[in-house]
């Protein structure tokens, strides 16, 4: 699974911490999206990296303050 992006939420005083990964899986081609709140995470799977990016990008919607920590 190869990393795409990363993103940080700290959680502030209105929301608990939140991560947002996008992943690429090159032996599927598939595309996987993480969300994790706290200490649960939520992953889906995408055929295509517009959806995924589709998908994180609503997740960090209406939240202010998010950092990309992507490092590629």
């Amino acid at each position: 699974m190869e990393l795409i992006e990363h993103w940080w939420h700290d959680g502030a005083q209105t929301t608990p911490r939140q991560e947002v990964f996008i992943r690429h899986d090159p032996a599927s081609g598939r595309f996987q999206v993480e969300h994790r709140v706290a200490a649960k995470s939520t992953t889906r799977d995408y055929d295509t990296e517009a959806e995924a990016r589709y998908i994180a990008d609503a997740l960090r919607a209406g939240i202010i303050g998010w950092r990309n920590l992507t490092t590629r």
